[in-house]
């Protein structure tokens, strides 16, 4: 067995990528080659649990995900996910691959998951460069919404939904990062993480019914389109784009002083001023009294402010 102590850096990983021949269990990974940077090193982006890759392996591309510590049940987890995915088969989810001897670093055999490249851009980079294209931003909230009904028809919660989770590919999503993700079989484990705390209710605590634990961020990413999609100056007002798109952490824990929230609740356009003062309320209720973001139809009407 592995001691949790000597799981590979990052930068034993970026030492490995430079000979896939050897490192990868995987055929069509040994025969691919990692994205290089000018310096001639692998390129990567990290996050808390792993470093991601792109391989470019003759017609297919991948991502592989290489994980920068050992989680719980991390085989059992990926296994379920990908078998339930795999029968649902929603269209903004990635087809992946759990492979438990994966890559060879410094000796030993690392679990990797070999995901489908996809061509997007991260939704905050994409809502930035889209600021004054109103209607690609409101066409993006409704099919946002559509999302969110899908995975709680599908009972998935995906548990981290935030800017870096979620690409645009021809306007539309694909969410990425399934650390978090909790299908009906595991729905008596208990989470692996808690989210981004720039989308996450402020009292997630990781132990929650997994039906609640998207609808926070859920709202939270839906005002932000719908609001910018209105006024896209409230970008430039709040100093978005920093790991948040309109909304904050410190939003959530203290409403009442929000400037964010006094700002959008005091705005010249009522379905702003609604979105907000309902927001503040969503935020002084525990986590499960939040609604799913399908009962807007309910607060805002069938055309979901008609945005």
């Amino acid at each position: 067995m592995i001691d949790s102590m000597d799981w590979p850096t990052a930068q034993d990983y970026n030492d490995a990528l430079l000979n896939p021949k050897l490192s990868f269990n995987d055929a069509e990974l040994k025969a691919g080659q990692v994205e290089l940077s000018p310096e001639g090193l692998p390129c990567s982006t990290s996050g808390d649990f792993a470093s991601v890759y792109w391989m470019q392996c003759g017609q297919h591309d991948w991502a592989v995900r290489c994980f920068l510590r050992q989680l719980t049940d991390q085989q059992q987890r990926y296994t379920a996910i990908s078998q339930y995915l795999a029968r649902v088969k929603l269209p903004f989810m990635v087809d992946f691959e759990f492979i438990s001897q994966g890559i060879l670093v410094n000796g030993n055999w690392y679990p990797i998951l070999k995901m489908e490249w996809v061509n997007g851009e991260l939704l905050d980079k994409f809502v930035e460069k889209h600021l004054h294209d109103l209607a690609t931003l409101r066409l993006l909230a409704k099919r946002w919404v559509g999302l969110i009904a899908a995975l709680e028809e599908a009972r998935i919660a995906h548990g981290d939904l935030q800017d870096s989770n979620i690409l645009i590919v021809n306007n539309d999503f694909k969410l990425i990062d399934y650390e978090g993700m909790i299908v009906p079989a595991l729905y008596e484990k208990s989470c692996n993480e808690i989210g981004h705390p720039n989308y996450q209710h402020p009292n997630r605590t990781g132990r929650e019914f997994p039906e609640y634990i998207d609808a926070f961020s859920a709202w939270v990413i839906y005002i932000a389109l719908v609001s910018i999609s209105i006024d896209p100056q409230l970008w430039q007002r709040v100093g978005a784009g920093d790991e948040f798109l309109l909304l904050h952490r410190r939003d959530f824990i203290n409403p009442d002083a929000s400037a964010t929230l006094k700002l959008l609740s005091q705005h010249s356009d009522d379905r702003i001023r609604s979105l907000a003062l309902y927001f503040k309320y969503f935020c002084k209720k525990e986590i499960w009294q939040v609604p799913s973001l399908q009962e807007s139809k309910l607060w805002f009407g069938s055309d979901q402010l008609s945005v």
